[in-house]
């Protein structure tokens, strides 16, 4: 068997454990991504496997509807997190990308409240190209609701 037939190692715990201890200010993903030779894409459904979590691509990322009375858009981008959900599905989905962090799984969980939630994965760079591409939504509609707020 040759290098190129033979596939990069799977993610298991012990490689979290390191990417937690190992990878200071940097992202955990492009840790262990780099750890183990592949993108942070190709890492996305193993991590989200190895996490049990739904896996979003951008294609997927797209398909959410945000809701930012939830957890609002400054805090989306603050915390590199959305929720939001799929369209005909009842439950809120929760899109993090940084799985190993439990302090956010917390803080979006209180704010979820009792409803029942999906989490999700995806990849860092195609939250924040999300984000910036619903910034502008966000935007036009402030400006609409402060033209109908005038006397």
């Amino acid at each position: 068997m040759n290098a190129a037939t033979v596939p990069p190692p799977l993610l298991d715990a012990s490689m979290v454990q390191e990417a937690l201890k190992s990878a200071g200010a940097r992202p955990r993903m492009v840790w262990l991504a780099e750890h183990l030779g592949i993108s942070e894409h190709e890492l996305l459904p193993r991590a989200a496997a190895h996490f049990g979590l739904r896996p979003l691509s951008m294609g997927a990322l797209r398909r959410i509807q945000p809701d930012f009375g939830v957890v609002s858009f400054a805090d989306c981008q603050r915390k590199a997190c959305l929720v939001g959900r799929f369209e005909g599905e009842s439950e809120i989905t929760v899109v993090l990308v940084d799985p190993t962090d439990t302090r956010l799984r917390q803080w979006l969980e209180v704010r979820v409240g009792q409803r029942q939630i999906d989490f999700a994965l995806t990849a860092a760079g195609d939250l924040q190209a999300f984000l910036t591409a619903a910034e502008k939504s966000v935007r036009a509609m402030d400006a609409v609701k402060k033209k109908t707020e005038r006397p």
